[in-house]
């Protein structure tokens, strides 16, 4: 089994623990990222199509690493459930949004 996994395998995989994975990276820098994908629309359609993928790429890699850290998490299971409620209503956002990018090209 590989040892040195570089950032987006640890995030993936819930390495960097519960409360950091939520926080930092879906909550802290996904809306930082959101609020970006705002500019781009000043930019382009095509630009503004690019950044959606890739943003919401990246929030689908947070979605399973805190699924993930939260089945590692065991000091207070309730933050466990929640995250993964959460997680399956940010699913639903994901889903959401590709079914909208596709209606572009219909």
């Amino acid at each position: 089994m590989k040892q040195n996994k570089n950032l987006i395998e640890k995030l993936i995989h819930g390495d960097f623990g519960l409360a950091k994975t939520f926080w930092l990276f879906f909550v802290v820098i996904g809306f930082a990222l959101q609020f970006a994908l705002q500019f781009t629309l000043l930019l382009s359609i095509v630009a503004s199509l690019v950044a959606g993928v890739l943003l919401l790429s990246y929030i689908s890699m947070t979605l399973i690493g805190i699924w993930k850290a939260s089945a590692k998490y065991e000091t207070n299971k309730i933050w466990s459930l929640l995250a993964k409620i959460v997680v399956i209503f940010g699913w639903i956002y994901v889903a959401n949004d590709f079914v909208n990018i596709a209606f572009l090209f219909i």
